[in-house]
């Protein structure tokens, strides 16, 4: 991104003395782009978690990895994590941390849904609500291959950040 104050011509010289031009490339752009799709994406996936976090707890647990100690902690915590890292890239603040917490939140989800997967659990992955019982194989695919998905737009993400 390249800033510059933009020139002094003629009769509109009193108006755009000072005024600052914003010189932006099409990666900027993309990253943009990215940053408000998985913010967005966090604040959504947040809110059901949120307001219901008995419901969640039974998702995480379902996925039998975490100890039982564990998963209420993890589910009244996560979605307050989620929720602040979607409000960062949205609002672009604290840039550096968020894209990295994107980065190993969305890492982690896409190797609990693969180890899932896996082990022939058939679970609802819980991403965006809490949804009873079983779900099919081609949806656990579908949820795998979303995630990794996300976990490659976030990792393009974070090294972008990173560099500029």
């Amino acid at each position: 991104m390249e800033v510059t104050l933009s020139p002094e011509r003629g009769a509109g010289k009193a108006f755009w003395k000072g005024t600052i031009m914003i010189h932006r490339d099409a990666g900027e752009y993309i990253i943009i782009i990215i940053r408000a799709f998985l913010g967005v994406l966090f604040i959504y996936a947040s809110i059901h978690k949120i307001l219901y976090p008995a419901a969640f707890a039974e998702t995480v647990s379902n996925y039998q990895i975490l100890p039982g100690y564990l998963v209420n902690i993890f589910a009244v915590v996560l979605p307050w994590l989620e929720i602040m890292v979607g409000i960062c890239l949205v609002t672009g603040i604290f840039l550096h941390g968020a894209t990295t917490l994107a980065f190993l939140m969305l890492a982690t989800f896409f190797v609990a849904l693969a180890s899932t997967f896996a082990r022939g659990l058939n679970i609802d992955c819980g991403c965006f609500s809490q949804a009873a019982g079983s779900v099919s194989h081609l949806t656990m695919w579908w949820y795998v291959s979303r995630d990794g998905l996300l976990t490659i737009l976030s990792a393009y993400l974070t090294l972008r950040i990173g560099l500029m």
